[in-house]
């Protein structure tokens, strides 16, 4: 439900598996990842909200602006990397045997954000224990996915080094859609009385 009270989620009228099978519709139409994408919405679905403003509905919600996904760093590597769970069962091993000395390096979540990048060791010692873990792990698909690769190696390690908080503001800050809503809306207190005039 939305602050005003309007219901938004999509009816399940066509079944669970059509449901269910609407995200990969939604894909491979190129809605979700093309930005220039014009979908088309009936005048019939118009709303007035209380706070007055004109927005669409009919199973859903249609975005005043639109962010596409960026998909582009996506391979099959990242997925295997993800489905073995070697981010965190490095992590944790390293973080384990090593938390003092990393401490050492990045004492609190500010510097490691400003500092921490690509060439530092336990990146590359994470890399190498990919290739070492999975014997057919794609060598392309690395080099194509390694932005990805490292923002989620990064996030999931401040995580464990500092707190559940530090994942986020390490991943919010390469997040499309929350960083076009700062751009848009301006700052917290901003964005709190837009969602409240909905």
């Amino acid at each position: 439900f939305t602050p005003s009270g309007r219901f938004i989620q999509r009816p399940y009228e066509d079944g669970v598996e059509a449901y269910r099978e609407e995200i990969e519709r939604r894909m491979d139409s190129g809605e979700l990842t093309d930005s220039s994408y014009a979908m088309e919405v009936p005048d019939s679905l118009k709303y007035t909200t209380t706070g007055g403003r004109t927005v669409f509905g009919g199973g859903g919600i249609m975005p005043d602006v639109w962010v596409a996904m960026d998909t582009s760093g996506g391979s099959r590597a990242l997925g295997q990397i993800r489905r073995e769970g070697l981010f965190q069962e490095f992590i944790y091993s390293y973080i384990d045997d090593q938390r003092e000395e990393v401490l050492n390096r990045y004492p609190d979540i500010n510097s490691y954000l400003v500092m921490f990048n690509e060439e530092d060791v336990i990146f590359t010692d994470f890399l190498n224990y990919c290739y070492s873990e999975i014997d057919s792990l794609d060598s392309e698909g690395m080099t194509v996915s390694m932005q990805w690769i490292h923002l989620q190696f990064k996030a999931i390690l401040a995580r464990s080094l500092y707190n559940p908080e530090a994942f986020f503001k390490v991943y919010n800050e390469n997040d499309d859609i929350l960083q076009k809503a700062f751009e848009l809306v301006g700052d917290k207190a901003s964005i709190k009385a837009y969602l409240q005039s909905e």
